[in-house]
């Protein structure tokens, strides 16, 4: 009889090691599954209301969300928000652009460069805040849509509106991002001028 309570403590006792290490398996897929999920919600609301609330809540979400915003789908949405002049997208997009190379970097900088154009004292903010490195605002001016590639008046008129918005700030804090944009501005006239000539 003894024999036999002894088996059935090692059953149990191997029983309960079962039970603890799937446990241990499976919790971490179980947050990680909540985590997905939580990044879902969150990305699905700020795209559908892109405002100070859910700008917040995407950004304080318990684990980076960006591998869901960087797919190709999501970065345009993100693009297409930025460029219609949303302060939180740019906000978002500004925060991620280390993650970004190639044809994303170039369309994001473009999509900044269009929000520029509906509030260029908040696309100035982001470099004095240090949101944004010079040379990335640097590009966020000068980058054109693809569509005036091949069209340097274009592109001229564009570059103009741009540097008479600049020109229009009177923020005394922002004097130093609008002598920068100014002289960038300007030497990308300068330089398409001197090829069109």
């Amino acid at each position: 009889m003894i024999d036999i309570f002894k088996l059935k403590m090692r059953w149990i006792i191997l029983l309960l090691i079962f039970i603890v290490a799937v446990s241990l398996i499976a919790l971490p897929v179980l947050a990680y599954n909540k985590s997905n999920l939580e990044c879902s919600n969150n990305v699905e609301a700020f795209f559908s209301k892109p405002t100070m609330a859910t700008f917040s809540t995407l950004s304080s979400s318990s684990r980076d969300c960006w591998y869901i915003v960087q797919s190709n789908l999501n970065l345009n949405k993100l693009i297409t928000l930025t460029s219609k002049g949303n302060k939180w997208a740019a906000e978002y997009m500004v925060a991620h652009l280390q993650n970004l190379d190639g044809g994303n970097l170039e369309d994001s900088l473009i999509g900044l460069g269009q929000f520029g154009e509906h509030c260029i004292e908040c696309l100035l903010e982001l470099e004095k805040f240090n949101k944004l490195y010079k040379a990335q605002l640097n590009d966020a001016l000068t980058m054109l849509p693809l569509a005036l590639s091949d069209k340097p008046n274009a592109q001229l008129k564009l570059l103009k509106l741009r540097r008479s918005k600049v020109v229009h700030v009177r923020r005394e804090d922002l004097i130093e991002q609008k002598a920068f944009a100014i002289k960038a501005i300007d030497d990308f006239i300068s330089e398409i001028s001197s090829k069109n000539q």
